[in-house]
């Protein structure tokens, strides 16, 4: 019989909330990727509510351009 014994302290998830300019995204049935930079850094939440309602699709695939 295997038992699985807790740590003393629970597992903790350090969530880190990127903001960039430039972001790069795909949409459904593109090969390639294009870029997008906005005026101020945002994060991957509003980058996705930008191009929906600027194109009004969503993007397939999103990624930031770190810099």
């Amino acid at each position: 019989m295997l038992q699985f014994v807790q740590a003393a302290q629970p597992f903790q998830e350090d969530i880190m909330l990127v903001r960039r300019r430039t972001w790069f995204y795909r949409l459904p049935g593109e090969q390639f990727a294009h870029a997008i930079t906005f005026k101020l850094p945002l994060t991957s939440a509003r980058a996705k509510e930008a191009l929906l309602k600027a194109l009004g699709k969503r993007a397939a695939e999103l990624w930031a351009h770190g810099t």
